[in-house]
Formats: structure tokens, sequence, C-alpha cells
């Protein structure tokens, strides 16, 4: 036995065969794997629930950012309903300007057509009274400012609902 056994002496100087020698360190190193493979399972284990918490958040805030883009985009669809609906109440720059343009023609027409008829009246009644006169004046000149108040009410209430979108579009 002696030739077939080699002894080591071991930390504590006590001898040892090679072979229990070489048990004792393969044990050790299979404990040593066994405690590496554990730690490493645990960390790749940690690593996966990472990962799932991960894509878990990623779908709930995909999710979250969808329902409001929706909340957005049927705001935005109302706003556009809602413009295009006062659009249809209001005359375009081009249209006002030639409105304006046929206007200033009109009244051309209508003032020389007026003074031909007062003309022909005070013909007709000898001389046009200055109440009358006066009377046409007033009138004209309240018809044209119920007018001009008419034309900003109507583009203040356009400017008061778009502001009103807009701020409760700010508040999403």
């Amino acid at each position: 036995m002696a030739g077939t056994t080699i002894e080591h002496k071991d930390a504590n100087g006590t001898k040892v065969c090679w072979k229990d020698y070489v048990d004792i360190r393969l044990a050790a190193i299979e404990n040593m794997l066994g405690t590496i493979r554990s730690y490493i399972d645990e960390r790749v284990n940690a690593i996966k629930e990472l990962i799932e918490d991960r894509f878990e958040a990623e779908e709930k805030a995909t999710t979250l950012a969808s329902e409001t883009l929706s909340v957005r985009l049927e705001l935005l669809n109302n706003l556009r309903t809602e413009v295009t609906r006062l659009g249809d109440n209001y005359l375009t720059k081009i249209e006002f300007q030639s409105f304006c343009n046929n206007y200033e023609d009109y009244k051309k027409r209508s003032d020389t057509d007026i003074r031909s008829l007062r003309e022909s009246r005070a013909e007709v009644n000898g001389k046009a009274s200055q109440e009358a006169l006066n009377r046409t004046t007033i009138f004209a000149v309240v018809g044209m400012v119920i007018g001009i108040i008419g034309l900003c009410v109507g583009g203040t209430g356009l400017l008061i609902t778009i502001l009103t979108i807009i701020y409760k579009l700010q508040g999403i």
C-alpha cells in the first residue's frame, strides 16, 4: 500500500494520502462550483424578474399613452368639428373683401339713386324737408353701427370658443 499511495501533508501538518487529498480538493471544488452555480441561478432569476417587471411597466406605459393619445385626438376632432361648424357661419377674408368692394359699388349706386330720388321728390313736393334728411342720416348711421357691432360680437364669440377649447386641451 505504501507503493500505491503517496502521502501529502495537509494544512494542519497531518499526512494524507494523495487519493484522499484529491477527493477532498474535488469535494471542495464541487462545493464551490455548487455555490457559484446557485449564485448565478439567483442572479439570472433576479434579472429575469427585473426584465419581466420592466416589460409589464412598459406595457402599462404604452397603454396609458395610447389612452391619453385617444383622448387628445378625440378633443382635437371635436375642436376641428367645432371650428368647421363655426367657419361655415363666418365669411372668409376674400369673401369679406369681395363683399366690401361690391358694397362700395352698391353704396355708390345707391347713393346716386337715393340722390336722384330725393331730387325728384323735392321737385314733386317742392322742397325736401330737413327733418326727413336728418332721420335718414340717423337711420343710416344707426344701421352701420349695428352692423359693425354685429361683426365685432361674432368675431369675439369665435375667439372665446377657440380659447375655451384650447384651455380644455391644456387641462388634460
